[in-house]
């Protein structure tokens, strides 16, 4: 995504509603091996305001991975 449409989106996004709240989750990713499993952890964040459904925003994990 180019600079000035990241701007754009910027610009048409609609303010934040006071009564929200971030709200994390973590989940486990398993691998069961022949003597052992193995968990990883991995964090989903979700946005909830109040009367609406909840939105998952979550970082892509590709894309995180971009600026390390």
């Amino acid at each position: 995504m180019s600079e000035s449409s990241a701007q754009q989106r910027v610009k048409t996004c609609k303010p934040v509603r006071t009564k929200c709240e971030l709200n994390e989750l973590a989940q486990y990713q398993c691998e069961v091996g022949k003597t052992h499993i193995e968990c990883i952890p991995f964090v989903r964040l979700f946005y909830k305001c109040a009367g609406m459904p909840m939105l998952e925003v979550t970082p892509q994990y590709g894309s995180s991975l971009k600026n390390e």
